[in-house]
């Protein structure tokens, strides 16, 4: 298991009102999710190996999504699991949600908060980068940490 001394993820989230979605992807550290999970969960992931764990991916998940909440609109997004990639150090967990589209008309982006604990229970020092696209080109950049853990989007 690789080392290092810098402890961070990046979530970025795209509200994509054309398709009624939430597209979030959350990069981590492979040795830092397995870490936490193996110890939160009692089990041994070993990602990306012949032994890895058959629920390796829904546990990743039910990890994130106990630590990640998005709510657009003011109505929370309930994310599910799409994919997951991996490199030597990395590992990308992609998640999506329903927005909840009007009845009439088209959906407007009126507001966003996102709160974000991730590996906070495993390093004091964690720091979580936000990238947040509204759909229309826009991105806003954000650091999170353990003394700022929810974010109000500007918009």
């Amino acid at each position: 298991m690789m080392l290092h001394p810098v402890h961070v993820s990046v979530t970025t989230i795209d509200v994509k009102a054309d398709s009624a979605k939430v597209y979030v992807q959350v990069k981590l550290f492979t040795n830092d999710i397995q870490l936490v999970v193996n110890n939160t969960c009692a089990a041994n992931l070993q990602l990306g190996t012949k032994e890895e764990a058959p629920n390796a991916d829904t546990l990743m998940v039910q990890y994130l999504t106990n630590r990640l909440f998005i709510e657009i609109n003011k109505k929370p997004i309930t994310l599910r699991f799409v994919d997951r990639r991996m490199n030597e150090e990395s590992v990308w967990v992609i998640l999506e949600g329903d927005l909840d589209t009007p009845k009439h008309g088209k959906f407007v982006l009126n507001s966003a908060a996102v709160e974000n604990t991730m590996l906070l229970d495993l390093f004091e020092d964690q720091s979580n980068l936000l990238i947040f696209g509204q759909g229309n080109g826009t991105e806003k950049g954000y650091m999170m940490n353990i003394g700022n853990v929810k974010q109000t989007i500007e918009l």
